[in-house]
């Protein structure tokens, strides 16, 4: 089953058939195009206050009453370590969250994903890229020390401005996930052009070349009119594997 990542935002979080929060975030490693956590806004806390819960140790989702299903010791949720609204995820802090709920640590190089490769149906691409119009984007550099984990909330990156290797296309609207692992298969293109064409469109993650965090810009393998030229996406519309596969030939462009 394929998922609007925003539509998770809201749903509601139970730990032993007893509510604990609602899911205000979803935290994703924009390594592996991975969703990692829920971040929860736990009941009787702070505004701002915070806990991040591991995806892996989901019981049970009812989608049609928007209700997530977690089975965890109570004590286990009252000493999980705290978090401030939009806080930075540091590498350090992922670690005592392994510890604390006893959870895999993915970034080790001794962890193996256990959830498919998506380029099983959409093959990697040598990236060509319109050097000339790529180098006139404005970046700002990042220390490797500002950096430690590769986390990322789902609300950080949509309506990042999305570009075209020749052009700005638009913005990135939401990420599509499989469900059966919770990989990130595409992008919801969101395009703006000057004859007023405003519509939404799948772009595999494998033909997003590069992120800038501190610009909020996602930079796309594919021509701007390559991109206009993608079959409408729509949520009204069920998603599935099938779907996605024919907005992309062999080589992963849209079909004309």
């Amino acid at each position: 089953m394929k998922l609007n990542l925003k539509n998770i935002i809201g749903h509601k979080v139970f730990n032993n058939n007893k509510e604990i929060g609602t899911v205000t975030d979803i935290l994703f490693d924009d390594k592996k195009w991975v969703c990692r956590y829920f971040e929860i806004s736990p009941i009787n806390s702070s505004p701002e206050e915070r806990i991040l819960l591991p995806i892996p140790l989901v019981i049970s989702i009812n989608w049609t009453q928007d209700k997530i299903e977690y089975l965890l010791r109570e004590i286990k949720l009252i000493k999980a370590p705290r978090i401030k609204e939009k806080e930075i995820i540091s590498r350090k802090f992922e670690l005592d969250l392994a510890n604390h709920f006893k959870t895999r640590k993915y970034w080790e190089t001794r962890y193996i994903d256990s959830m498919p490769n998506p380029t099983r149906w959409a093959p990697e691409r040598v990236i060509f890229i319109d050097q000339e119009y790529h180098n006139r984007i404005p970046r700002k550099s990042i220390k490797a020390d500002d950096d430690h984990s590769s986390v990322r909330r789902l609300s950080q990156i949509t309506q990042f401005d999305a570009y075209a290797n020749n052009g700005e296309i638009g913005k990135l609207n939401d990420l599509i996930i499989d469900y059966k692992d919770w990989k990130i298969i595409s992008a919801v293109i969101r395009i703006y052009t000057l004859q007023d064409i405003k519509k939404d469109v799948l772009v595999a993650t494998q033909l997003i070349s590069e992120i800038s965090y501190p610009d909020k810009g996602v930079i796309l393998d594919l021509k701007r009119d390559e991109i206009i030229r993608s079959p409408e996406f729509s949520e009204s519309t069920p998603i599935n594997k099938r779907m996605v596969i024919k907005h992309f030939d062999f080589n992963g462009k849209p079909k004309s």
